[in-house]
């Protein structure tokens, strides 16, 4: 019974979970064609420019590492703002607490290792959780703040002032997005680089 249910299982998720695998990679690839500026380079937020500039020459090369990036892209999807190497090295820090305690309990290798495995990947879990309840809030308030941005344009003001209109209007995750657009347009930057970086 365990087989067949398992198997029955598989045969329902798996082709789900390939097109949903498919449609995410064909979106990263749409981004980085995107991200491609005319002059060849790669869009680089000013926003993220002006977070490193705020760190130590240290925390700079720690943030340097391999796959750093993509957890702090992770991370600013979940609307954290503190940097990747320090949710690592709090994972590192859980992860050899939760050991040792384990084994000092339980005289287990085998259990000190599940122990140290299953902390370390406590802020992970965390960061993922809000990134997807935020995710669902942009998501359900992005007709609104679509509706705002159109009667602002019509009215006759500018994009960036229609991107601060609904910054302040709005409250939660769209403030917050539509904010670092309108902020990124008033450090400077295009129109294109600031969407793709809402985008992102």
């Amino acid at each position: 019974i365990f087989i067949v249910v398992l198997l029955m299982t598989q045969a329902f998720v798996t082709p789900m979970m390939g097109s949903r695998r498919a449609a995410r990679k064909r979106l990263r690839d749409r981004i980085k064609g995107l991200e491609v500026t005319t002059d060849g380079g790669t869009h680089a937020s000013l926003v993220k420019q002006k977070y490193l500039q705020n760190l130590s020459p240290l925390e700079k090369r720690l943030e340097s590492l391999p796959n750093m990036d993509r957890l702090a892209a992770f991370m600013s999807q979940a609307g954290m703002e503190s940097p990747a190497y320090r949710v690592v090295g709090l994972s590192l820090l859980l992860g050899t607490v939760g050991g040792v305690l384990a084994y000092i309990f339980e005289d287990s290798i085998v259990f000190s290792i599940l122990a140290a495995a299953t902390a370390a990947l406590i802020p992970f879990s965390v960061i993922r959780r809000r990134r997807m309840k935020r995710m669902r809030q942009f998501e359900e308030q992005l007709p609104d703040a679509l509706s705002i941005a159109a009667r602002s344009l019509k009215a006759g003001l500018p994009f960036s002032e229609s991107m601060k209109l609904v910054s302040t209007e709005m409250d939660g995750v769209v403030s917050d997005e539509f904010g670092r657009v309108f902020a990124e347009l008033n450090y400077g930057g295009d129109v294109r680089s600031a969407l793709l970086g809402l985008l992102e």
